[in-house]
């Protein structure tokens, strides 16, 4: 049976950019974030969602070309579309809703990072989704990311940024670790 250790909760009160964890633990299996989050971007115009991108590191968050990911996007009107990066800074399109989006609708998100501590490369599984009451393209959209940190080192920082301004007050982020799954 699974044992969930919650590790830390941050709760966003003024807009800050990113959000960060260091020196975690190498005492679980897994690890999981689960993140309720808005950018506080204004702007509107054909797009609602805002990127928010992972990053990974060991001892410090790695910031080079060592990335790279996979997407299925669903949005708009019943539209679909896969797409993918390599050579990147960060996993990216991780979306959620924009404050020009309905309001307080947050996103509903789930970061899976499965055995951080191996020798191997080190993988993301995201799920994300962005409400909002409109069928126009990017103003709401559903999102499964494969992302794939290229390092064997044991995952001990992490860290979202919101491409787009910042996360909204009231954003929250819980970090978990798993063990025994």
């Amino acid at each position: 049976m699974a044992v969930w250790t919650h590790i830390d909760h941050v709760a966003i009160s003024p807009p800050v950019s990113s959000v960060a964890w260091t020196s975690i633990s190498a005492s679980y299996d897994h690890l999981l974030i689960k993140m309720s989050a808005r950018s506080d971007d204004t702007t509107g115009g054909t797009s609602t969602l805002t990127d928010t991108e992972l990053q990974m590191g060991n001892g410090s968050i790695d910031t080079g070309t060592n990335y790279s990911d996979r997407a299925l996007l669903a949005y708009g009107a019943g539209n679909a579309l896969t797409t993918g990066s390599t050579g990147q800074d960060s996993i990216q399109r991780i979306w959620i809703p924009s404050d020009s989006t309905t309001a307080d609708t947050f996103s509903v998100t789930n970061i899976w990072i499965p055995h951080y501590t191996s020798s191997n490369y080190k993988s993301a599984i995201i799920t994300s989704s962005g409400e909002n009451n409109s069928t126009t393209l990017y103003y709401w959209g559903n999102i499964a990311v494969a992302g794939l940190w290229h390092s064997t080192s044991a995952v001990t920082d992490l860290r979202l940024n919101c491409v787009s301004h910042d996360f909204s007050s009231r954003s929250t982020f819980d970090l978990y670790g798993i063990k025994g799954a």
